[in-house]
């Protein structure tokens, strides 16, 4: 498949949509500073967060039931600063593994982290 590059796109949010699997291994948001996924039903994402998402800076994600974790790649974008997870209490472990694992590297407490049950 041909890469898909998103070039101007800052903001995304995506609500309510059906798919199994989300695989964005060949999708780049060049310029996408906030992410939002509320309500979405699949349970695989296949994505390597840092080229997919080379700016991004806010993660949230709301009531997404059937999602098992969020990749750790995500833990590899620099300009990435908060992740947002509410209502999803299945994701818990990896938000705070991405966390642990951005500490981990940079040596800082610098990606903030909101987890609501």
């Amino acid at each position: 498949m041909e890469d898909v590059t998103f070039q101007n796109l800052k903001s995304l949010k995506l609500d309510g949509v059906r798919f199994s699997e989300w695989n964005m291994e060949d999708v780049t948001f060049q310029n996408l500073k906030y992410l939002t996924l509320e309500r979405l039903k699949f349970s695989e994402w296949q994505v390597d967060a840092e080229k997919s998402f080379p700016v991004l800076e806010k993660l949230h994600i709301s009531r997404c039931d059937k999602l098992m974790d969020i990749p750790d790649s995500f833990g590899d974008i620099a300009s990435l600063k908060f992740i947002n997870v509410s209502f999803s209490p299945h994701l818990r472990e990896s938000t705070f593994n991405i966390k642990k694992y951005v500490e981990e590297m940079t040596g800082e407490d610098k990606l903030h982290v909101y987890f609501y049950g």
